[in-house]
């Protein structure tokens, strides 16, 4: 795709809008495109656009890299897997669909409120270890974050950078017409869920039926044992400070527009206390930061690269 977008500046025109200036902000005149003398990309271009990519999307994948370590911390504690394990022993593994349901729903509500899009992806590993272990594939692991958070995303029911940018710009009260964007998210989220639960259910009766049948899964990607896994005092103490923390982070997020840096730093604190409270050394805490973090790097790789797309657009 970068080689293409290169190819392309060789041959559709170059042009730009002009910016107007209405009640003291700085917004684009929709009939103003003019052409303007085009930039051609040079072969060297085509690769200093990957470093400055990643240069623009630091604190994006900055985010990534230390939300995938603190999500580590959490599960190495073994509360994640333990409340995952506990949810479906008292659903029955016959209302196991239930459990994606309730997955998805809360990530879309991520997506929709917050609006974490690509905070999901770190998620992703503990998604497919739920869905392998429910005996789906990892295309229902994949689906609960990503489809969640993108219906919710898409909703836009208080996300900050589309319904917000937007009422900004036009002069609206923020997030005015709540309901109706709220409405439309239900809907959504209803298709979404029965999605994932058609499909988990067709591959359930005829496991031939995955598309995902020929793909091996990560042998770093561990089942839960529902059957033997605890849910102990202390794994429900740091499920408490997982919630919160996602809590406040929601909050600062919709109340004091809270920035991706100032997420990460709250994802660092609730990983270090849960830490603390499974009796994880200060070394074991990083270790396992860098360890979860090493996971998801391919991820913040792939975005560093797909933002030299829009250094060279």
């Amino acid at each position: 795709i970068v080689v293409l977008v290169g190819l392309l500046s060789y041959i559709i025109p170059a042009g730009e809008f002009s910016k107007i200036m209405i009640s003291g902000k700085e917004v684009i005149d929709p009939q103003s495109f003019h052409f303007i003398e085009s930039n051609r990309v040079g072969f060297l271009d085509l690769f200093l656009a990957i470093p400055l990519g990643f240069q623009n999307a630091v604190m994006l994948i900055t985010m990534i890299l230390i939300i995938g370590g603190a999500v580590n911390v959490f599960e190495q504690t073994g509360a994640i897997g333990g409340a995952i394990a506990a949810s479906i022993r008292t659903l029955g593994s016959q209302n196991k669909e239930w459990v994606l349901i309730a997955l998805t729903t809360f990530f879309a509500c991520l997506g929709a409120f917050p609006a974490m899009l690509e905070a999901m992806i770190p998620f992703a590993p503990i998604c497919i270890a739920v869905a392998l272990t429910m005996g789906y594939d990892l295309l229902v692991g994949m689906s609960i974050p990503v489809v969640g958070a993108v219906v919710g995303w898409t909703s836009g029911v208080t996300n900050p950078y589309t319904t917000g940018i937007g009422h900004n710009m036009a002069g609206l009260p923020l997030f005015s017409g709540f309901l109706y964007r709220f409405f439309f998210f239900v809907i959504l989220l209803f298709m979404a869920n029965a999605f994932i639960v058609r499909y988990a259910r067709k591959i359930t009766k005829d496991p031939s039926a995955s598309l995902a049948a020929d793909i091996p899964a990560d042998e770093n990607l561990k089942t839960i044992d529902i059957d033997t896994m605890p849910f102990d005092g202390k794994q429900k103490l740091i499920m408490f400070v997982f919630a919160a923390t996602i809590a406040v982070i929601v909050v600062g997020t919709i109340l004091f527009k809270w920035d991706m840096n100032k997420m990460s730093a709250f994802y660092i604190i609730g990983a270090v206390i849960a830490g603390m409270i499974a009796g994880f050394g200060p070394n074991k805490i990083v270790e396992t930061i860098i360890a979860g973090s090493t996971t998801i790097f391919p991820a913040a790789l792939a975005v560093g690269v797909a933002r030299g797309i829009s250094v060279l657009m």
